[in-house]
């Protein structure tokens, strides 16, 4: 079993340790602009710049009026279907699904950020209850739970991808640096306690054969 664990142990280390280190790169060295920003739409700007989701909204309130609006307009004119395919990439209709599909993104980031709270806290509850059944109950269902437990937290924190109000997506971001680093904490302090847990064994053995 000491041989699975070392093992497991390092595998652990090495995936929450590559992945904390990306985190980092992406919420403080990755460069986010470009070249071509210049050329989008005003609203995309805007979109990237948003605070928060009421923000998004009030954008977006504005929009669809102005879309609501040139329906009217057109209503009485006759339908051309070349045109009004078309005109998906004409104003305001544009902007209309620009800040649909951001509002749709910020929500999305959102739902991540709860998950990931989730989950991760279902995996500090398999550690808790895996480190009481290692010691009083049976090691292989302690060390079963373990997995399950480092598991849910490696699963939690894995990679996003860019994309929607880069607000959300840094608190995201943020979130995973933390929980990362924490699950780090964990495996290391339980790792550290298990190697205490040998050594005495072993120096209590080797006092006794001195003294026999």
């Amino acid at each position: 079993m000491k041989v699975l664990q070392r093992t497991l142990f390092v595998v652990t280390a090495l995936v929450l340790f590559t992945q904390t280190v990306r985190h980092l790169y992406v919420r403080y060295l990755e460069p986010t602009g470009s070249v071509l920003d210049r050329y989008e739409p005003p609203v995309a700007a805007d979109i990237k710049k948003a605070n928060s989701l009421d923000e998004l909204i009030r954008l977006y309130d504005e929009a669809y009026n102005k879309v609501k609006a040139a329906e009217a307009e057109s209503k009485d004119q006759p339908k051309d279907p070349t045109v009004v395919s078309g005109r998906i990439e004409d104003e305001p209709y544009k902007s209309e699904r620009l800040l649909k599909e951001g509002i749709r993104d910020w929500e999305s980031k959102s739902k991540e950020v709860f998950e990931l709270r989730y989950f991760w806290f279902s995996g500090l509850a398999f550690l808790i209850i895996g480190l009481f059944c290692y010691e009083r109950v049976s090691p292989w269902l302690g060390l079963t739970l373990l997995i399950a437990g480092f598991a849910e937290m490696i699963w939690a924190t894995s990679p996003s991808f860019r994309g929607g109000p880069q607000t959300e997506f840094d608190r995201l971001l943020t979130n995973k640096i933390i929980f990362s680093s924490i699950s780090l904490v964990l495996l290391l302090a339980i790792g550290y306690a298990s190697r205490r847990i040998e050594i005495k064994p072993a120096t209590t053995k080797s006092i006794v054969d001195q003294e026999a």
